[in-house]
This record gives structure tokens, sequence and C-alpha cells, in this order.
């Protein structure tokens, strides 16, 4: 299997070949945690290494480390009874409860949570009992990572795009949000376990390229708009707590940087050698965008349909809200008057 590499440049852990990842400190090889959770490895770094910098105590055991997580391993204790008679599963010799279905064992959750094991049981026997594969992004009863959150998001947002309440570009732009928070809370990160600090980071790794306060001002309820999806679905019981790095800019803030800014305004004479120089197509383009205040997409977008050319009218719904009543009068008029 090969090595992962690190979550973050800065992670201080390196992965180990026994599957763990590791520190060297005092001369000695320190380890603490598995590679699937680079998360719960860097909180245990940070609560022993000034211990282990000072080497005050010994290093903490190999077998100390592993987190006590579920594993589908032999238990020869006493298996459980039903929580009830009528109990659709049963305790299996592996310590999980499981039904056949198919010919087939199938298994949904440890003994110790019979009734997570029931609603993920009710979630998938309609797709075993007809063949279909179960989707393998999440599952009720798994640990809910920030990769399949993400992933569980974008699958869900398809059918919004196929029905038209979402464009394809707005997914994009929510996908790059989900890759920057896998790249930074790493990908098997457990959602719930995320904290103030993990979004510092985070909000550090989005001002390294987005300088402006108006774009932080944007990104923050992209972001957040993944765990409060995924609160509604039921995956997480709530949303994690954002610290101050997840706050919107003040208004103040917003309005020093925009006195900052120049101004961009065009002078009539600018735009009249603009016009010369520019083709049919252009000048037209130019005229809607001055008088009419039309985007490069309301452009493109810009059909015979919409256009009254007799009476002078454009009618053009706006892409993202969808209002119709968007009636500009003719362009040349406007221009007309506005020089």
């Amino acid at each position: 299997m090969a090595k992962p590499s690190k979550p973050s440049p800065d992670f201080p852990l390196f992965a180990h070949g026994n599957g763990q990842w590791a520190k060297k400190a005092k001369g000695r090889l320190r380890y603490f945690g598995p590679w699937d959770d680079p998360q719960a490895a860097l909180e245990r770094y940070l609560g022993n290494d000034t211990q282990a910098q000072n080497g005050s105590q010994q290093a903490v055991s190999r077998q100390e480390i592993v987190p006590d997580v579920p594993r589908p391993v032999k238990n020869h204790g006493k298996k459980p009874s039903k929580p009830y008679h009528e109990f659709p599963l049963f305790p299996h010799a592996s310590g999980r409860w499981a039904k056949k279905i198919r010919g087939k064992t199938h298994f949904f959750g440890p003994w110790r949570d019979p009734h997570q094991a029931l609603s993920r049981y009710l979630a998938e026997k309609e797709d075993i009992e007809s063949g279909r594969p179960v989707p393998a992004s999440v599952r009720p009863g798994d640990t809910l990572t920030v990769k399949k959150m993400v992933a569980a998001y974008l699958e869900a947002k398809k059918l919004s795009v196929e029905c038209g309440d979402m464009t394809r570009r707005t997914l994009y732009e929510y996908k790059t949000y989900g890759t920057r928070m896998i790249k930074v809370f790493g990908a098997n990160t457990p959602v719930e376990r995320l904290g103030p600090r993990d979004f510092q980071r985070l909000r550090a790794d989005l001002q390294k390229t987005h300088k402006s306060l108006f774009t932080i001002q944007g990104d923050i309820p992209k972001i957040k708009v993944y765990f409060s999806w995924a609160e509604r679905q039921g995956y997480i019981n709530r949303v994690p707590r954002y610290g101050d790095a997840m706050l919107r800019p003040s208004r103040a803030a917003l309005e020093r940087e925009r006195s900052q800014q120049p101004v961009h305004v065009y002078t009539a004479e600018q735009l009249q050698k603009a016009l010369v120089a520019a083709g049919p197509t252009m000048k037209a383009m130019i005229l809607l965008g001055v008088n009419c205040g039309f985007g490069n997409t309301d452009c493109a977008s810009l059909t015979e349909e919409k256009t009254d050319l007799e009476g002078g009218w454009v009618t053009l719904p706006r892409r993202k809200t969808g209002i119709k009543d968007r009636r500009i009068n003719n362009c040349r008029d406007y221009w007309g008057w506005a020089i």
C-alpha cells in the first residue's frame, strides 16, 4: 500500500511504513495514529508534543494509539440478544449485526449499536434485494469523512443541475471549495471532529489566493452550505463549531477596502473611441453593457426571440433569480441621452 501524502505542507508528522503517522523527537521515533485518520494523529501529537520534546514521559506505545474504531474482528464474547422479537437482524460471530439476503450475508453495524445497524439495513434493503449496488458515498452508520461529505453533496446537486435549479458553473464552484476542504482538512478526517482550529487553517488557505475581503465574504457561505446540508440529511448530528475564522468580514472593513480601490469610470470620449474601433458585434455588446448592465453571459444568451427590434425592447430574465421582468428599452435612445 502506497504511503499517503501529508494533508497539508505544514503537517508536522510523516507517514511511517508501519501504517501510522510518526515523529522523531530526542532521537526516538514516536507514533501518533493510523494513516486513515491524520487529524486525530495531529491532535494527539499536539497534546503530547511538549512532553515528547522534553523527554519527561516515555513514548506512547503503538497499542495505545490505535483509536477505538469498530472493526469486523472475531469476537469470542457472548452474542447479544435481539433488542426486540421482530428485530430483522441477527448477531453474527464477527461482532456485527447481519442479514442474509439473496443467499449472501450482509453486515450493517457492530453489536453495541443495534439501532444504527437497523437504520442502515432499512436504507440499503431495497437496493440489496433488487440486486442494485448500494451507493458508497455515505451510508447510515458510517463515519462521515470530509471526502465522503463532498462526494455526497456534489452527487446530490447533480440532480439540481438537471432540473435547472442550479447552473453547472455554480456546481463547479462548489466543487472547487470541496477540493480545497479535502486538501486542508484531510480526506479521511471525520466531519464531526472539525473545530475552530481547522477552520482557521482553511481561512488562511483561502487568503493565499483570495486576497479581497469581498471574495472571502462570498467564500464563507459556500463552504458552510456543505455542513448545513449534511446536517439536514442526517449524516451528522450538528454542524461543526466554526469559530471566528468563518465570520464574514465586517461592513466597516468592506467599506475601507472599497474606498482604497480605484474607481473604474469610463468617460464619454473613451466610449466613443471604443465604438469607432469596434466591429458591429462588439459595438452592440458595448452598448448593451453600458446602457443595460449586460455582462458576458447576458450577451451570449441573447437571442432573437428575446428582442423586439421594432419596438426597441429587450426582455431577458436574470440567470440566477429567473426574474422575467427585466425589460430594457432601445439602446440607441439611451446612448443618445447618455452622451
